[in-house]
């Protein structure tokens, strides 16, 4: 959600810990794999290829659409790639009135969503909370299921955040949950971290029985946020945990993992932001870095602006000579001015626009004003170059609906940049940039295609737009509201 002016705001920290002490979760039983040395080799996780064809998917929510008369039911584009890129006319709109629908009206953001292969039939599966809808050839998900942690956890836990990873380096995919059941009414109370080891069986069951780490009692900090990538290189996913609160921002604990499926500490904890995760090699030193949004961030009583948190890997997990950045708008040459209520940093993503090797960071800012009050809460974003030392101002640039080539005019309240995406949906090797708008035409909501050159040029010729009504065969079954509030890849 966005700031308000009558929220509860914080102050931008850019602390950086470093802290020992964390006790590793014991080891499961599970066979070990070889542990081989560090690969030392960034491999970011392929997107999402629901239907399987090898070409990356992009979901498109539209959270309050009316559906057939009915209010506030939910929508959702499901958006095939192929050999042409995404194509209207394959694109498959869901809804509450057809099978295996994810909860479309809670789909507002990013957290708690993943996916993966989970049973390893050679389709992705979207993962919902604790849900988990099936991928297959046909258009649509093709079944769904609960997640089964066995007896870790009671049906009324609370989870904060469900990511997919391979814990053990086994080749099949795991799944690490952040759940907080510490709230009145709740029992047992359970706070911390749950690993599950796969593959699961389509009735939602692991391989293996989950395990289920303490984190308040052990480690004094509640997880509120999940990160799962490769940052140390040894071929096993690490875990990001964000801590519930902090008095200065949010405070990250980054865990690694051994062939035996135990999570292990590396004794770093550091600033990072309230928003999704991201991962890409910005420094192309083989290591994956993290990046994370923080659109709550201020530097003054009322005034949040917003931030962007980059946290560069290494052999250990975090690089150990590099130093975290905190990017804020207008300062070291990044575009734009550090404005009250942007929301700069409420969505990222990841990837290299001008094929140098180099992962670049596009962020959104879907209440940043125009010039004038007809362009209130706008929105806009901004796309900045990584390179050897990391994220510089070199080359970075803030595009609106006003810049040369993108469709429709900046208005008050479209949001544009309510979500960002990078994805090369047709493999050519260059990826296009997908923007969402959810308040555009009075909140019907649209999205944008804006191609990249060779030469890391974005938008201008070429440019689409596209709504809900675009996408289906049926458009007056639907009043779109809020489409491209997520675009999930």
């Amino acid at each position: 959600m966005f700031t308000t002016r009558g929220e509860t705001l914080r102050t931008r920290s850019t602390m950086t810990f470093a802290v020992t002490g964390i006790t590793a979760l014991a080891a499961i039983g599970l066979t070990p794999t070889t542990a081989g040395a560090a690969t030392n080799a960034a491999k970011p996780r392929a997107q999402a290829d629901f239907n399987g064809d090898g070409y990356p998917d992009l979901l498109i929510t539209a959270p309050t659409t009316e559906v057939r008369g009915k209010a506030n039911a939910g929508a959702l584009a499901l958006l095939y790639g192929s050999a042409e890129g995404f194509r209207n006319d394959r694109a498959v709109v869901l809804d509450p009135s057809g099978p295996h629908v994810p909860p479309l009206k809670e789909m507002w953001d990013s957290h708690g969503k993943d996916h993966g292969d989970l049973d390893r039939d050679g389709y992705d599966d979207l993962i919902s909370g604790t849900n988990v809808y099936f991928g297959g050839k046909e258009p649509g998900f093709t079944g769904s299921a609960v997640l089964n942690p066995g007896s870790v956890l009671s049906p009324r836990t609370r989870v904060r955040d469900l990511k997919i990873g391979d814990l053990n380096g086994d080749g099949k995919p795991d799944a690490v949950v952040a759940v907080d059941n510490s709230v009145p009414g709740s029992e047992p109370t359970k706070t911390g971290i749950v690993a599950m080891f796969g593959p699961f069986d389509r009735t939602g069951k692991p391989a293996y029985k989950g395990t289920f780490r303490d984190t308040l009692a052990k480690d004094g900090f509640r997880p509120r946020g999940l990160a799962i990538a490769d940052m140390t290189g040894d071929g096993r996913s690490d875990i990001v945990v964000r801590d519930f609160h902090y008095p200065d921002g949010p405070i990250a604990t980054l865990l690694t993992t051994s062939p035996t499926g135990a999570l292990l500490p590396t004794g770093s904890k550091f600033a990072t932001g309230d928003g999704p995760f991201e991962f890409g090699d910005i420094n192309k030193d083989g290591y994956l870095d993290l990046v994370s949004g923080d659109p709550q961030a201020y530097s003054g009583p009322g005034s949040p602006e917003g931030e962007v948190h980059v946290t560069y890997g290494g052999p250990k997990g975090v690089h150990e000579t590099l130093k975290p950045q905190v990017l804020v708008q207008g300062k070291d040459g990044i575009p734009g001015a550090d404005e009250s209520f942007d929301a700069w940093g409420r969505t990222v993503t990841v990837g290299d626009t001008n094929g140098d090797g180099y992962a670049d960071i596009v962020i959104g800012a879907p209440t940043e004003d125009g010039a004038t009050d007809a362009q209130k809460d706008t929105g806009a974003i901004t796309v900045l170059r990584g390179g050897p030392t990391g994220i510089t101002g070199t080359g970075a640039k803030a595009l609106t609906q006003n810049s040369t080539g993108i469709p429709n005019t900046a208005e008050r309240e479209d949001h544009f940049g309510s979500d960002v995406a990078l994805i090369d949906s047709d493999k050519n090797g260059r990826p296009e940039l997908y923007v969402g708008g959810y308040g555009e035409d009075a909140y019907t909501g649209r999205a944008w295609k804006l191609p990249i050159s060779a030469t890391g040029v974005i938008g201008g010729t070429g440019s689409t737009d596209f709504g809900l009504s675009d996408l289906t065969t049926r458009p007056e079954d639907y009043k779109s509201l809020r489409f491209g509030a997520v675009l999930y890849h």
